[in-house]
């Protein structure tokens, strides 16, 4: 039991490793490559780079908490799990994570060229059958989520998303 334990841990570790890297990639890119398109810069209505970078922020907050307490070995809940039994992962969860990876991933491949308003309610409604909703609920909340996201990107961060080869834009 202890090896497994062990496994899990490091496999955590190298997992938030890996969000590290991610996160600091993300500043880099903001700092580099946004910089050198001119979108970097100004007020907030006018960074593109403005969420991007606290996204990053926050990622690389919580992937350096999580190192910490993988080295420390020290369970940071409530203290109520016993640290074995919380480190247990079922083939169904295990199953279900990897499935939404690979929808998530599909989706980042189809976005530029199918758009926003057409890949993300297909997305939402996805996950949320994947991780147990009923289909109709589903579709009902991929629709007014991915709709949800479109309001807070177009009208409060002014970003414009993809509308993909057929035009499309829900365009509030």
């Amino acid at each position: 039991m202890g090896v497994q334990v062990k496994s899990l841990r490091s496999g955590e570790a190298v997992v938030s490793t890996l969000f590290l890297a991610l996160g600091v990639w993300v500043i880099y890119q903001t700092l580099t490559t946004f910089d050198d398109a001119g979108v970097a810069g100004g007020d907030a209505l006018s960074d593109s780079a403005l969420f991007p970078r606290i996204a990053a922020c926050i990622m690389i907050f919580l992937a350096l908490v999580n190192i910490i307490k993988v080295f420390f070995n020290r369970d940071l809940s409530s203290g109520e799990f016993d640290s074995e039994e919380h480190d247990k992962i079922s083939p169904d969860h295990l199953i279900k994570g990897l499935l939404c990876v690979v929808v998530f991933v599909v989706y980042l491949l189809v976005l530029k060229s199918v758009g926003y308003d057409v890949a993300t309610p297909v997305l939402m409604a996805l996950l949320f059958y994947i991780l147990g909703a009923r289909w109709w609920s589903s579709c009902l909340l991929g629709l007014f989520s991915s709709i949800a996201m479109s309001l807070f990107f177009e009208q409060a961060l002014d970003v414009i998303l993809p509308v993909g080869i057929m035009g499309l834009n829900f365009n509030f």
